[in-house]
């Protein structure tokens, strides 16, 4: 009893912090848009206002207004089913730890819980947190596959790259028994590299599913899973695409790295410099900052200057709190830090040489 009321105390903070957040929906949405700037999909591929109304259609139930409702249906139902809309990382965590709640023995307590998790604002919020992702993974798909029909002609192309990366395919629709079209191969290739690309519940291991029910763990531990599998597959998949022997597929390749170079530091970096510059602030500056008096979130992070320091004072945003890929590169930077921090505290030694008497 004590530990279910213990997780239902910590699953209405995580709903405050993320569902009902005006803010962190916005930072959602708009931070999502790394997953496609990290896979290189930037450009005239595909449209984002139409991913976006498709998604808005989907939470807010519209097409009533000359769009075609059963079409719409189809298209939604198609992205489900090849696993390209699926419910945001952070609101699944949620649900699945409201779920646990439930599932424990009835008490008046979660009586009062489940009704709250029912109410529909509470599914709306959750659906349009949810739609954020959905928003980027959709134009990703439709991305994707202008990318590899420019590159695959023909359904024995689309097999003959499956068996490239190392991915059975198989030519007949287990459902309806049909052979499968060009079509159907491009949407199915398309879907795979974004399963394994874009952040993807489904894809976060059984381990680290149980570990969001042991409450001292800490919160939302599946999106820094997900960011680290995807990160590793976007490095891995772009070095396989850079080395295929069909030239548009290379193009792919070298096209993800590039993406994946800006979004993990470049950007990064560069948003510091340009904001210290603006500032009259300078790299030491901050760094003194870190190492002396800042809070232990903003130690080994990007902190993006946006005044310049007057009297000990100064102010700055905390760009890694906004950037989904930090998880990548932070512990390389704590590391960094730590190791900064120990030889400054390192006595000072005169060198030896062959010259000492």
């Amino acid at each position: 009893p004590v530990y279910r009321e213990i997780m239902q105390g910590k699953i209405a903070v995580q709903i405050g912090k993320t569902l009902y957040s005006p803010q962190t929906q916005v930072r959602n949405v708009s931070s999502a848009s790394f997953f496609a700037l990290m896979n290189g999909h930037i450009g005239g591929k595909a449209s984002v206002t139409n991913a976006m109304k498709i998604v808005l259609d989907d939470i807010f139930k519209a097409g009533k207004g000359g769009v075609d409702e059963v079409e719409l249906n189809k298209y939604v139902e198609k992205l489900i089913r090849l696993g390209i809309f699926d419910e945001n990382v952070v609101q699944s965590e949620l649900k699945a730890i409201m779920d646990q709640i439930k599932n424990n023995t009835i008490r008046t307590s979660d009586q009062l819980f489940s009704k709250l998790i029912k109410m529909t604002p509470t599914d709306k919020v959750a659906r349009l947190y949810a739609g954020g992702d959905n928003l980027w993974k959709q134009y990703g798909w439709e991305y994707g596959k202008s990318q590899l029909s420019m590159a695959l002609k023909n359904v024995d192309e689309v097999a003959e790259w499956f068996r490239y990366m190392g991915k059975p395919f198989d030519r007949i629709n287990t459902i309806t028994g049909a052979k499968k079209t060009y079509d159907d191969a491009i949407e199915e290739a398309s879907a795979y590299l974004l399963r394994n690309t874009y952040p993807t519940y489904s894809k976060v291991p059984p381990f680290i599913q149980n570990l969001r029910k042991i409450a001292v763990v800490g919160n939302f531990i599946s999106f820094p899973a997900e960011i680290l599998r995807t990160g590793t597959n976007i490095i891995a998949t772009g070095l396989k695409e850079a080395a295929h022997p069909n030239v548009a597929i290379r193009q792919m390749g070298i096209r993800r790295l590039t993406g994946a170079a800006l979004t993990s530091y470049a950007i990064g970096k560069g948003a510091t410099e340009i904001a210290q510059f603006l500032t009259n602030s300078t790299e030491s500056q901050w760094d003194a900052y870190k190492r002396s008096s800042a809070a232990s979130w903003d130690a080994t992070s990007n902190l993006l200057a946006i005044k310049g320091w007057k009297n000990g004072e100064s102010a700055a945003i905390n760009f890694s709190y906004f950037s989904p890929y930090d998880s990548l590169y932070e512990p390389l930077e704590a590391a960094i830090a730590q190791a900064q921090a120990q030889n400054a505290k390192m006595p000072k030694c005169r060198n030896a040489t062959a010259d000492d008497p």
